[in-house]
């Protein structure tokens, strides 16, 4: 079958299992339910009227807002974390392109 017929049809086997796997957690478990159901188990997680204390929650879990989350929630892409990981990332890339660019030349 040759290499690129190989590596289309790993890749596409990947691919089904992924997306296999995220129908079985997000949509078709019983203990998380819909994808509806998950956003607002979050949403629940992250407030701040949430009681935090001993034995509905431990100190190794998250609980209540997130400090530096858009609106202390789990479910933003506007966090400081995120805005570091991003441009750390981009300046990572670029020298990833240009390193391999001179090594092959």
């Amino acid at each position: 079958m040759g290499f690129v017929g190989g590596w289309v049809g790993w890749k596409f086997t990947v691919h089904v299992v992924l997306v296999v796997f995220v129908y079985l957690v997000y949509v078709a478990s019983p203990k998380l339910g819909s994808p509806k159901d998950v956003h607002a188990k979050l949403a629940e997680v992250a407030s701040k009227f949430r009681d935090c204390s001993e034995p509905l929650n431990h100190a190794t879990q998250a609980c209540g807002p997130v400090s530096g989350n858009n609106g202390g929630s789990y479910l933003t892409m506007l966090s400081t974390g995120g805005l570091v990981f991003g441009i750390i990332n981009i300046v990572g890339n670029f020298g990833t392109v240009f390193v391999d660019n001179v090594s092959n030349s």
